[in-house]
């Protein structure tokens, strides 16, 4: 709860953690990440699918863009719901994509279903980079 004559909203106090939490997730998976890069440049992805709701989508759009101008890798995305909700079937893309699902907490019921139909169809060997960004 606000104290009186207090501006500062949860969101902004959010927004100004980002970076920290960046910090926080780099360090923390400093390992994986150096072996998921090295592993993608020795079989770049023909296409990235990305999975994610709400605002988690916001990013996965700003990702799109950074990836697509970066790495000239075509970036789609998934809908969650298309399987947790809706219970259909999305058909196998073939080898060589990616798929990364963002979520703030990890623990997302659509993306847990999402992870697991792509797990299921992807030959890639990389099914899904999950990027969580919670406080401690």
């Amino acid at each position: 709860m606000q104290a009186e004559g207090d501006t500062t909203t949860l969101m902004l106090a959010e927004a100004g953690e980002a970076g920290e939490a960046v910090a926080r997730f780099l360090s923390a998976n400093a390992a994986a990440i150096t072996a998921l890069a090295a592993r993608l440049r020795g079989a770049r992805p023909a296409v990235i699918v990305t999975c994610a709701r709400g605002s988690s989508d916001h990013a996965a759009t700003y990702g799109k863009y950074v990836l697509e101008t970066a790495l000239g890798i075509p970036v789609a995305s998934a809908a969650p719901s298309v399987t947790s909700v809706y219970a259909a079937p999305v058909a196998p893309h073939g080898e060589g994509r990616l798929v990364i699902a963002i979520s703030q907490s990890g623990r997302s019921p659509d993306l847990r279903s999402e992870e697991h139909t792509s797990e299921l169809q992807s030959r890639f060997g990389i099914s899904y980079a999950v990027f969580c960004l919670k406080k401690k």
